[in-house]
């Protein structure tokens, strides 16, 4: 694990991991999911998908922690930590454009960890044909809700990542998604698009799949 500036051809995967988790009670990147945890998950799925990816932690109030999960895990991730985490996870984000400029990133949020290799495939593939749009969003939708549901992770071009430093920290990313050009959606058959484990009641039982 290291912390680096350098911009990277590969895959960049930025899992925003800073907040206090305080309605979950405890850090949410080290939830422990059969065997692996929240942040492992997330790791194993996009170096599936491509071996190359790049996945970097955004951290805050737990970084110590993380990094020293990080730092015994079998699984190539590095840290960054953004010592404002307090104002917002936009402000995380900012940090992340300015540290990897001009590259796109896949934003995935640490509390939607087991979305498959399949689906993280297929929306890189997705986002190839658009052309990797520098102000594009994409996300995935689960496919046959009524009405459309959308979650996460999410591609977000590079123009667009990089305007969130003037936005503010506390920007909500619909503002971001309000701005995006094109705005797209892949349609998936995987439900664990729309997890959101938020607190222990979201939390699925011990090895349900």
């Amino acid at each position: 694990m290291s912390e680096t500036g350098s911009a990277s051809a590969s895959p960049l995967v930025l899992v925003t991991a800073a907040g206090a988790s305080r309605r979950m009670g405890t850090c949410k990147a080290l939830l422990e999911l059969d065997g692996a945890c929240a942040f492992e998950w997330i790791a194993r799925a996009a170096h599936a998908a491509d071996p190359s990816a790049r996945v970097v932690l955004v951290t805050g109030a737990d970084d110590a922690a993380i990094r020293a999960r990080a730092a015994r895990s079998s699984e190539r991730v590095e840290c960054l930590h953004n010592p404002d985490w307090e104002r917002g996870r936009a402000g995380g984000l900012a940090l992340a454009a300015r540290r990897f400029p001009r590259t796109d990133a896949l934003v995935w949020p640490v509390d939607c960890p087991r979305v498959g290799a399949a689906t993280i495939r297929a929306l890189g593939e997705r986002w190839a044909e658009l052309g990797e749009p520098a102000r594009g969003w994409l996300a995935p939708t689960l496919r046959g809700a009524v009405p459309a549901r959308y979650g996460h992770p999410i591609w977000v071009g590079r123009e667009l990542l990089s305007e969130l430093g003037a936005l503010g920290p506390d920007t909500p990313l619909s503002a971001l998604r309000a701005r995006a050009f094109p705005l797209a959606a892949l349609e998936t058959a995987d439900a664990r698009v729309l997890e959101d484990f938020d607190s222990p009641a979201d939390l699925p039982s011990p090895g349900a799949r």
